[in-house]
């Protein structure tokens, strides 16, 4: 009894271990004549496993049984019906392989449920594929890992020049090592490279190297690397993230960049390497809404275009693609269309609801500083709107309350004539800063206002006592003094904190009354009361007269500091 026992259990260990040991790799079910039918069986075990008696067969009773044969460990062996016709459909690419001839079932082209037993009928593997799964038209279907299961995603069609593997590694196969580039991006001045271990053995230590394609032939040469880092091991399917600094100077027109992973053993480089265009980010801030004609004079059939200008404050171009225009309810009256003019440094756009811009503005036809947006109108109301410029990233960049009083008084009929802005830099709703374009056409779109003041800092003085300020309340230059002296005798002032972005950080002053000097205290900090990040901060002061009628700037540099 205990000896019976023994053998059950031994023979239950055997049988397991042959069917984790020999597995259905290959079906040509769908051969080219006069190539015959055949399957190949792969020992993926470190022992020989004797294969004779071994049945092949379908749910029906077509049974072929293999003749006397052994696999050797990490060996194939082709079943065919006619090995002789398979040698002469092949050629030398299958000499050396080894072969046995016996009875095959049917192996449809639609499908088939294909079974291996051993010689005791125990059930050693078995696949039910399908013609979806790939393996039609002369090409065989191979078999992905050994070790994982026989469904669709572990079976595709052969991409070897042949059209099948009889007796070699499957053509789809994960290697032993294959040390990928999954993904590779450039943001904020750092390179992401996702790699990817698609092999089935832990690869060993690598690298990653960074080269500036100069040549722009996309071929990574030693001269070209800029800089490389190791890459740790990677178990099977595991990926990391690697970062790598970009170390030259950002260009908004970008620059070709290559990346390329090495490992020793890695037994496919197709995939170790990756391009990418390094580029600066472009602005979408620093434009404000500089005139706007939202009661145009009809002309002749045309009802007139209604349209904005939008005034780029920054020393770099913005580009308006896909930036979007509002009205007071918050819906979108317009998309900047793919390819439109580029907003240039210092420069003017203009947004037009239709081309009937062209009719009164003339010049714009040739300037290329016109966006039209083929669009009825823009929503603009003739009392009052808000306008909101917004871009990609649904921000709004500059908005403005404006009302049909801000028109000159004097002026009687408005219609036809735009609001034009005073000051890029004041606030934009303050109706101090608007009035009506002075030019004969009603308007300036595209170019400068009739009304616009050079921002200067002859007319006012601003100083900062220290230029630095340490907002870490350790006693040592926690603020900074800010001193003006104005032309006027008094006058209303708006001091306001830019970023090197130029966005706003932190109002000092919002429109209040001031003498012809005085000064104002700043503790480094946002509005919110953040300490602020490490660098230059602009600091400006404007100020109207009593009457309103004239416009004083000022400006400063202080540097945000920490105590070393």
């Amino acid at each position: 009894m205990l000896r019976l026992l023994t053998a059950a259990v031994l023979l239950c260990g055997s049988t397991a271990a042959l069917r984790a040991q020999v597995v259905l790799n290959e079906v040509m079910g769908a051969p080219n004549p006069p190539e015959p039918e055949w399957v190949e069986l792969y020992n993926s075990g470190s022992t020989p496993v004797t294969v004779t008696g071994w049945t092949l067969h379908d749910p029906g009773t077509t049974i072929g049984t293999l003749p006397t044969a052994t696999i050797a460990a990490g060996a194939f062996l082709v079943v065919a019906r006619d090995t002789a016709a398979l040698r002469a459909a092949r050629g030398a690419g299958i000499d050396g392989v080894r072969m046995v001839q016996t009875t095959l079932p049917s192996l449809n082209n639609s499908g088939e449920l294909l079974l291996l037993r051993s010689s005791s009928g125990t059930m050693i593997d078995s696949i039910d594929y399908r013609s979806s799964w790939g393996g039609t038209g002369g090409v065989s279907l191979e078999r992905v890992r050994s070790d994982r299961p026989n469904d669709a995603l572990n079976w595709h069609s052969s991409i070897d020049p042949t059209g099948a593997t009889p007796g070699r590694t499957n053509s789809i196969s994960l290697p032993a090592l294959d040390l990928a580039i999954e993904e590779a991006g450039f943001e904020n001045g750092m390179i992401a490279v996702v790699l990817q271990n698609r092999g089935t053995e832990a690869s060993s230590n690598g690298t990653l190297a960074l080269f500036f394609d100069a040549d722009a032939d996309s071929t990574a040469t030693p001269n070209e690397m800029l800089t490389s880092t190791t890459i740790p091991p990677l178990n099977p399917d595991t990926r990391a993230t690697v970062h790598l600094a970009w170390p030259r100077p950002l260009v908004e027109q970008g620059e070709p960049a290559i990346v390329a992973v090495a490992a020793a053993g890695d037994e496919r480089p197709a995939n170790d390497t990756s391009w990418l265009t390094i580029r600066a980010a472009l602005l979408d801030t620093g434009v404000v809404i500089n005139e706007i004609m939202f009661d145009p004079l009809p002309l002749e059939e045309a009802s007139g275009a209604e349209y904005i200008e939008l005034h780029n404050v920054n020393d770099r171009a913005v580009v308006l693609d896909g930036w979007t225009l509002l009205d007071g309810s918050g819906r979108i009256q317009g998309t900047v269309p793919m390819g439109s003019p580029i907003l240039a440094a210092g420069g003017y756009v203009a947004i037009a609801s239709d081309t009937s811009i062209y009719a009164r503005f003339v010049a714009l036809r040739e300037s290329g500083n016109v966006i039209v947006l083929n669009r009825s109108s823009l929503g603009l109301n003739s009392d009052e709107d808000d306008v909101v410029i917004r871009n990609t990233r649904a921000i709004a960049v500059d908005s403005v309350h404006y009302h049909s009083n801000w028109h000159r008084s004097t002026l009687g009929e408005t219609r036809g004539f735009s609001l034009e802005r005073v000051s890029a830099g004041s606030l934009s709703n303050d109706r101090r800063n608007w009035s009506t374009s002075a030019a004969a056409p009603g308007g300036t779109p595209g170019e400068r206002n009739t009304l616009e003041i050079d921002p200067t800092t002859d007319d006012a003085e601003l100083t900062a006592i220290p230029a630095t300020v340490s907002p870490d309340s350790d006693g040592f230059e926690d603020f900074t003094r800010l001193s003006w002296r104005l032309p006027a005798r008094t006058a209303r002032i708006t001091a306001i904190v830019y970023d090197r972005n130029g966005r706003v950080v932190r109002w000092l002053a919002n429109n209040e009354p001031a003498a012809a000097e005085g000064e104002l205290i700043w503790d480094g900090r946002s509005d919110s009361g953040r300490t602020l990040g490490i660098g230059p901060y602009i600091i400006r002061v404007e100020a109207y007269d009593d009457a309103g009628g004239g416009v004083s700037t000022g400006q400063t540099v202080v540097v945000v500091a920490k105590r070393l």
